[in-house]
């Protein structure tokens, strides 16, 4: 990078600043420079610029711009506004196929514009202004009919290999993504089959069979009373409920001798003096007695009583 801008220098632009096989970047605008801008690399070094940027505005450089602009294969700025250069526009100014800034603007150049560069496709802005070719700007390319059959649109086309480059981008991006959400899917599949698979036998049972006396208790009390008569010393008592709540002081709980999975029992004594347990059934609106010689009862009790 050489800026060589704003200072007061009097003198011709060296032709080996732009042929610069290691230079790419030249600013000598705002000076006293003078005579023609040297364009041709001579010898080896002809088409073998590196320059992207050159600036030589407001200077006094005069002459024309020819051909040999085509050497700046690379060139992406190019200012020289503000001199004195006369001629046409050459059409090797269409080669430059990086172009993106140009300014050619108050000199004297004439004659029309080269159809071309309305159609470099990496040019933003260009200015024609204060010449003698009828064009100031891109936008006139259209209105003045330069290029008609190639209107100004077409320099925001991009390039084939960089539309292919992002539509190869985009495809295989959405493709990452499609996998990678089938893969969340099938991980969160196996790990939900997996969970169920190892469900404990235990809490399989847990889900079935009572879990605390209460449970076991009301469980039991659904199940229907189931008494073999054959196992009682006596045959069972024929009594009214008046008898069993007189018997057991209307099911006082001084009477209360055990309780079971069927009810509680009672102690009571009939009045021909026979002493009885009497069986309380819950889970009714009325309460059902059965009673049995207490001997009887002993004998026959589950075991959990």
């Amino acid at each position: 990078m050489l800026d060589l801008s704003s200072n007061a220098f009097m003198a011709t632009l060296p032709q080996s600043l732009l042929c610069s096989k290691t230079l790419n970047h030249l600013d000598v605008s705002n000076n006293n420079l003078s005579g023609q801008i040297p364009l041709s690399c001579p010898g080896e070094e002809e088409s073998s610029s590196s320059l992207v940027f050159f600036n030589a505005s407001s200077n006094h450089f005069s002459g024309s711009l020819d051909e040999s602009i085509s050497n700046f294969t690379q060139l992406s700025s190019l200012d020289i506004h503000n001199n004195s250069l006369t001629g046409s526009l050459p059409s090797a100014l269409s080669n430059l196929n990086y172009l993106n800034y140009l300014d050619l603007s108050n000199n004297d150049f004439s004659g029309t514009l080269p159809c071309g560069i309305c159609n470099i496709s990496s040019i933003t802005f260009a200015n024609f202004s204060g010449n003698h070719i009828g064009m100031h700007s891109l936008s006139d390319c259209v209105a003045s009919g330069v290029c008609a059959a190639n209107s100004i649109n077409q320099k925001r086309v991009h390039p084939p290999h960089v539309t292919l480059r992002a539509v190869a981008i985009c495809a295989i991006a959405l493709i990452i993504v499609i996998v990678l959400v089938l893969l969340v899917v099938c991980a969160r599949w196996k790990l939900l089959r997996r969970s169920l698979a190892l469900v404990p036998a235990s809490q399989a049972r847990a889900n079935t069979e009572p879990t605390s006396s209460d449970e076991l208790l009301a469980k039991k009390s659904c199940e229907p009373l189931s008494i073999n008569p054959a196992t009682f010393e006596h045959a069972p008592l024929r009594v009214t409920l008046d008898d069993i709540l007189k018997a057991t002081d209307n099911f006082s709980a001084a009477h209360i001798i055990g309780h079971g999975g069927f009810g509680t029992v009672d102690r009571a004594a009939l009045p021909e003096g026979r002493r009885v347990a009497n069986l309380r059934s819950r889970g009714f609106m009325v309460v059902i007695s059965s009673v049995v010689t207490v001997n009887s009862w002993l004998r026959w009790r589950p075991s959990e009583w």
